[in-house]
């Protein structure tokens, strides 16, 4: 809200980089840059899925994230008041339309291709 944080997201599956970065989302907050950023951990992402974008309404309290071939997950963004700041809030992911799709072991790096590849914000 207001741009008070900015959200990142680490375009490196656990498959490269095993369970440190691609399986969460981070927050920096631009009131204390000094501070160490907010994790957010994504559970539901399957082997090698990460966070992929990042779209917010333009009241900026609710964002949409993509989870390469996984779905779908809405983050409460830390409105004033707000009962879940900077959590998982709502979530679609491991049917359809985001089915597991089938990519041979030996062309996994294809992963990175496959599923949502943008959001887009609403204008209403």
């Amino acid at each position: 809200p207001e741009g008070r944080y900015h959200f990142v997201t680490w375009h490196c599956a656990d498959l490269f980089c095993g369970k440190r970065h691609g399986d969460s989302m981070y927050a920096l907050d631009n009131k204390n840059l000094t501070q160490m950023a907010t994790k957010m951990p994504l559970p539901m992402l399957s082997k090698g899925g990460f966070a992929r974008d990042v779209a917010c309404g333009i009241d900026g309290e609710l964002c949409l994230v993509t989870l390469t071939w996984d779905g779908v997950v809405a983050i409460d963004a830390g409105a004033s008041g707000s009962a879940n700041p900077l959590t998982v809030v709502a979530e679609q992911w491991g049917g359809v339309p985001f089915d597991d799709a089938y990519i041979p072991r030996s062309h996994l790096w294809l992963r990175m291709y496959s599923g949502a590849q943008k959001a887009l914000a609403s204008r209403h």
